[in-house]
């Protein structure tokens, strides 16, 4: 007896077929995310292996400047620029590879540093250098770095914890594995394809907006052959806020321009940063700020700042604003020029709504006028030199840059600039 021919049926081999076109898109899938994950990973382990070295090259440009001069520089020039005050030592300061913004650089207070550190941040955020600095929660200002070379005696940098500080932000992180959802396999008498169902994406919850925050008030002050200083500043009675001093120092005397101290109603001020365009007649500048916490009810009461020594002309004044985060800024960057009008800074916000304020110093008499975005507070000049202050608010967190022009050539230049973070509500 001869047995029927028995087909497949038509159904089943196209249900088969199916089901293996899914199966191979999925590990093609998986494939493709693994191959990018691996790239941005070793991405940021070039990035970060750039930052250690870029580290490496400041720490020996400022350890040859102390050989020379018995201390270490209390600010370094801006990234990327030359010719520079450090231009004996390197080439130019390098800059974050990622970002292109400048490494921050901290040094012990006074005329003359015993120790510096300079901070980073690296991307690769399991580096196990990160936990072996005591980084793991931030180190630094405002916690947010995670990486640091210093000088063999500098003192621990503050360091965040887990119940209050979070984990360093980075720009750039690797893409994570997406998990695959297996298709299923049909049994052998399965005939219909299998019914693919998306996976819905969960909809982000925005944090809140934050305060934004606001100017309150502005004044400045000059004089010529002193070593302190004293004007009145009147402050508002609004909630969150700060208080922001900018002193520009012209003279030829290296060390007596550093300041020693800046006082609000007696209540002293903490330094925020620093640069110096010169090293035989100079410009020095430097902001300190102080917070709601310390700072008195509304009113008119007297700012004073006082040098190291007699210094030639001191152009000065504050910026007063209301809610702001207290604590030191989230970014500052500092940049010098000899010889030209405009100086530019560049900077990174860290928080949407920031605000940045910049200082500025000219070894000239004249004015300065604000660039595109900025509005000057003040500006004043006693004899032969120029100081200003200028704010702008960075909606969007992010690389930004503040600039001011002369209304000389000015012979040499310095350019603070802070980043102010607005509080939460």
């Amino acid at each position: 007896m001869i047995s029927p021919v028995v087909k497949p049926s038509l159904k089943k081999i196209r249900g088969f077929v199916f089901v293996e076109i899914l199966l191979v898109l999925s590990l093609l899938g998986i494939l493709t995310a693994m191959g990018i994950a691996v790239y941005r990973g070793q991405l940021l382990k070039g990035y970060d292996a750039r930052r250690k070295g870029d580290l490496d090259r400041i720490s020996k440009a400022v350890s040859e400047y102390e050989i020379d001069f018995n201390c270490y520089p209390d600010s370094i020039p801006a990234c990327d620029i030359t010719p520079h005050a450090l231009s004996d030592y390197v080439n130019k300061i390098p800059c974050d590879p990622e970002t292109q913004s400048d490494y921050l650089y901290e040094a012990e207070g006074g005329s003359c540093p015993g120790w510096y550190r300079i901070y980073a941040v690296l991307g690769n955020t399991k580096d196990p250098i990160i936990s072996e600095l005591g980084c793991t929660y931030g180190c630094g200002a405002g916690f947010w770095y995670n990486y640091y070379a210093s000088s063999p005696n500098a003192p621990d940098p503050q360091q965040g914890d887990a119940s209050t500080t979070p984990t360093p932000q980075v720009t750039l992180s690797a893409t994570p594995t997406p998990t695959a959802t297996p298709s299923p396999t049909p049994g052998p008498t399965a005939t219909p394809a299998p019914t693919v169902t998306p996976i819905p994406t969960p909809t982000p919850t925005s944090p809140p907006a934050p305060v934004p925050v606001t100017f309150d008030a502005a004044s400045s002050a000059n004089a010529l052959n002193v070593s302190s200083i004293s004007w009145s500043h009147v402050i508002g009675g609004s909630s969150n806020r700060k208080l922001l001093v900018g002193v520009a120092i012209e003279e030829d005397v290296l060390g007596d321009e550093p300041v020693t101290g800046v006082t609000y109603n007696g209540t002293a001020l903490t330094f925020a940063q620093t640069a110096t365009a010169g090293t035989g007649f100079l410009q020095h500048v430097e902001v300190w700020y102080l917070d709601e916490a310390s700072l008195p009810v509304s009113g008119s009461y007297t700012i004073q700042v006082n040098t190291t020594g007699l210094v030639q002309e001191i152009n000065v004044g504050a910026v007063s604003l209301a809610g702001t985060v207290s604590g030191a800024p989230e970014a500052t960057a500092t940049n010098t020029n000899f010889s030209t009008a405009t100086i530019t800074t560049s900077i990174t916000t860290l928080t949407n709504g920031a605000w940045v304020i910049d200082a500025v110093g000219s070894g000239n008499n004249g004015t300065f006028t604000a660039g595109g975005g900025q509005t000057e507070r003040w500006d004043t000049s006693a004899s032969s030199g120029t100081g200003a202050m200028s704010t702008k608010e960075v909606s969007t967190a992010g690389a930004t840059s503040m600039a001011q022009t002369h209304s000389t050539t000015s012979n040499r230049t310095a350019h603070v600039v802070v980043a102010i973070a607005p509080a939460n509500p």
